[in-house]
């Protein structure tokens, strides 16, 4: 039986590879293909649960405070995607009865600001501000939009992107 060749054997007269070598490459490639996607995987932010103190934000209009359970989008008003987040976000809000909060948390943010950002986009959810970034530093937000749902017992899972409404709803049951 004859051996593999290696490409470009042929014009550099080398002789054939037998299988067990070519075996073994294959093996160590795949093995080093299983480590680097374990790598990858540990470095991809999966949302888990955090605590936090939603009694630090600011709420806009004189609302009560923001109590769980509740969904909160952070954002910031210059942000096209936020924009798009926050009218999903009201929507969900008004379709599943959970209590929809939009919080801005940038320095150049106000009460007066944020309740003409959300008059302009029409939006019923309650607005916040994290003026502190007592909620991004406690969630360790690190990017805009982040959909923050809080359960009923206070746990908060973290997910980046757009919220959709079967992420809300599975994140809020009980």
């Amino acid at each position: 039986m004859g051996g593999f060749r290696p490409v470009g054997a042929a014009l550099t007269g080398q002789p054939p590879v037998g299988a067990a070598p070519m075996l073994a490459l294959a093996a160590g490639i795949f093995a080093a293909t299983i480590a680097l996607l374990a790598l990858v995987v540990a470095r991809v932010p999966h949302p888990h649960p955090r605590p936090l103190a939603l009694r630090s934000l600011l709420v806009v209009g004189g609302r009560p405070p923001i109590s769980a359970p509740a969904v909160l989008l952070y954002i910031d008003r210059r942000c096209s995607h936020c924009r798009t987040a926050a009218a999903r976000l009201d929507s969900v809000g008004r379709a599943t009865g959970a209590r929809a909060v939009l919080v801005a948390g940038e320095p150049r943010d106000s009460a007066d600001a944020l309740a003409h950002y959300g008059a302009a986009l029409g939006l019923h959810a309650t607005l916040a501000l994290d003026t502190g970034h007592v909620l991004a530093r406690a969630a360790a937000i690190e990017a805009v939009p982040v959909l923050v749902a809080v359960d009923r017992a206070g746990a908060a899972t973290l997910t980046y992107g757009v919220p959709r409404s079967p992420a809300v709803a599975a994140l809020l049951r009980p």
